[in-house]
C-alpha cells in the first residue's frame, strides 16, 4: 500500500528529529546517535532486510556495534 509505505519510509526522519530535540537532550553525550549511520541502516534494512544471509544454522555476520551502546 503506497500510503503506508510513505510513512514508513519518512517515520526514520521524524525519529531523527525527535531525538535531536527531545531525547537527546536528556541523554548522557556518551550516547550519541549519528544520523548518516542511522540513515545507512534503515537502507540497508528496507533494501536487504528481509533477505536470508548465509546458513540458518550458523553464526550470523559480524555486526558493529550499536551506536546507542556505551562504550566498553
Amino acid at each position: 500500500d503506497l500510503d503506508y509505505a510513505v510513512y514508513g519510509l519518512l517515520s526514520p526522519m521524524l525519529y531523527l528529529l525527535l531525538w535531536k530535540h527531545s531525547a537527546g537532550a536528556c541523554t548522557p553525550r556518551t550516547l550519541t546517535l549519528e544520523p548518516e549511520c542511522f540513515i545507512a541502516t534503515q537502507v540497508d534494512l528496507l533494501l536487504h532486510g528481509l533477505c536470508l544471509r548465509g546458513p540458518a544454522h550458523g553464526p550470523g555476520p559480524a555486526r558493529a556495534p550499536s551506536p546507542l551502546s556505551p562504550p566498553l
